[in-house]
C-alpha cells in the first residue's frame, strides 16, 4: 500500500492531491473513470518527457460526497527508536 492521503468516494479508493475549505481533489490512474466525471490531467507543454509521465484522471468534489478520507504513513520502531519510512 502506498502512503499518503485517500478518499473512498462511490465504494472506491483513490488518492488525494488536495483539500481545500470545502473542496477534495481525487485522482485516479484508471482510464474508466472518464465515465464517473473524471478529466484526464494536461501536463504543461515545459515538462520534459511528457510521454512517459503517467496518465492521470483528475475529480475535484465537495468534502460532504466522500464516504471516508484517511492517511496512510509507515513508522519503524528499532531498539525503542521511532522511523519514519
Amino acid at each position: 500500500m502506498e502512503k499518503g492521503t485517500f478518499a473512498k468516494y462511490t465504494n472506491k479508493t483513490y488518492r488525494v492531491s488536495n483539500i481545500d475549505v470545502d473542496c477534495i481533489r481525487l485522482v485516479s490512474e484508471d482510464q474508466a473513470d472518464l465515465n464517473n466525471g473524471f478529466k484526464e490531467k494536461i501536463y504543461p507543454s515545459n515538462y520534459k518527457d511528457i510521454a512517459n509521465l503517467p496518465r492521470l484522471y483528475i475529480k475535484e468534489i465537495k468534502k460532504a460526497e466522500i464516504d471516508e478520507i484517511y492517511e496512510v504513513d509507515y513508522k519503524a520502531k528499532y531498539k525503542g527508536n521511532i522511523f519514519l519510512i
